[in-house]
């Protein structure tokens, strides 16, 4: 058997040490890596703690607002029909008012209404057509005759569209040429 000569010992012992080196950064990266994505985890969970506390304070807060001023309205109305002091025509003037302050309450939520009005071409993209109504004017034949509730937006997004009853020409069944 022969033996290694020293310089091979000399070179195992060096890669030894040096692969013992490398295990050695090898784990504090693992658990540099561990460290950080514990770390990063935390963050994503205060971040998100964060957001839904803001949303609660600033967004919620403001509807809630508004809510409880609609309720006071509407019980301010009830109140006046339960004394018999409440007409017709100021349960009316209630109503509208009461109306008005929810477009006011959505439109500071940024949700304005659709309402394209009579006369109108039909567009699918915001509106939908309940009915279609036959009509003897021309300039009506695939325009909106009659809306029958308003349609609402966040920004472009439609959130409901608009009901509209959309016009069909055609010649009136009255009158017949022969």
């Amino acid at each position: 058997m022969t033996s290694d000569p020293p310089e091979v010992f000399a070179a195992l012992e060096r890669i030894d040490g040096r692969l013992a080196g490398l295990h050695q950064l090898f784990e504090n990266k693992i658990s540099d890596d561990q460290q950080h994505r514990e770390w990063s985890e935390h963050l994503m969970t205060e971040l998100t703690n964060y957001r839904d506390d803001w949303l609660r304070r600033h967004m919620l807060s403001r509807v809630l607002r508004d809510l409880i001023q609609l309720h006071d309205t509407v019980e301010q109305t009830l109140q006046a029909c339960a004394l018999g002091a409440a007409s017709a025509e100021i349960l009316q003037a209630r109503l509208r008012s009461l109306r008005e302050q929810l477009v006011q309450a959505l439109q500071r939520q940024d949700v304005s209404p659709i309402s394209s009005g009579v006369g109108t071409p039909f567009d699918e993209a915001v509106q939908e057509a309940i009915e279609v109504r036959p009509t003897a004017d021309a300039a009506l034949d695939g325009a909106v005759v009659e809306v029958v509730r308003l349609g609402f937006r966040d920004g472009r997004r439609v959130l409901r569209p608009e009901s509209v009853v959309v016009g069909r020409y055609g010649p009136s069944d009255g009158v017949r040429d022969e």
